[in-house]
């Protein structure tokens, strides 16, 4: 093998690992990225569960309201 073609093999050994271990770093992000976006997804489910909890309460206080004012 030629000094000029084992360099080349060298820098291609060099590309190919630093490739890797970058794509190692995307892959980590990206499932930090998945985690995180399912945390929001069950957050937002139980925000809306507490919400429509809330809005029942509401709807029964003024039912409530609305049967003392005609009984008064």
């Amino acid at each position: 093998m030629t000094e000029q073609a084992y360099e080349s093999a060298e820098q291609l050994k060099v590309s190919v690992v630093e490739s890797a271990e970058n794509n190692q770093v995307i892959s980590g992000v990206m499932l930090e990225v998945a985690a995180g976006s399912a945390l929001q997804v069950e957050s937002a489910q139980e925000t809306s569960v507490a919400m429509n909890e809330v809005n029942m309460g509401v709807q029964r206080i003024a039912e409530t309201s609305l049967v003392d004012a005609i009984s008064n």
